[in-house]
């Protein structure tokens, strides 16, 4: 009886490591926009250059991103709402425990390619990326979301 017991909760706990294995998976289509903190940000003394943040800001919220993870470790992306014409992307992504790599087909304009790493939430529904290059304290983050 202790034996069957024993091996039942093995095989629970077994199939539990696999079930959250198999959620954590960013296979799928996820939803993105750019979040903006500027909660600890070095406010500018010239009034021209606070509305010029202001703006940019403003547009960078609007910016919605589309991205389709596919069995095949490739992806797409399209991003929307921009005032340039919206932008697709392709690429192929890695991951390794609650972090996903994502390698764009198109190089930058030096030729190095443009990785980007996210890190997934434990419960496998919201992929963040923290964007290099915080100025005057601002902390600019792509958050997806299935």
């Amino acid at each position: 009886m202790k034996h069957s017991f024993r091996l039942a909760l093995i095989l629970g706990f077994a199939l539990s490591l696999v079930a959250a294995a198999l959620a954590s998976s960013p296979v799928g289509t996820w939803t993105g926009r750019i979040v903006v903190d500027t909660s600890k940000m070095t406010p500018p003394k010239d009034p021209q250059t606070q509305s010029a943040i202001r703006q940019q800001i403003q547009m960078a919220q609007k910016i919605m991103i589309t991205i389709t993870f596919k069995a095949d470790k490739t992806f797409t992306a399209k991003s929307t709402g921009a005032p340039r014409p919206p932008k697709t992307q392709t690429g192929t992504w890695s991951q390794s425990g609650n972090t996903v790599i994502l390698t764009p087909t198109q190089a930058s304009p030096s030729g190095k390619p443009l990785s980007q790493s996210f890190t997934m939430s434990k419960n496998g529904k919201t992929l963040t990326s923290t964007l290099p290059g915080a100025q005057m304290n601002i902390v600019t983050k792509i958050v997806f979301s299935r």
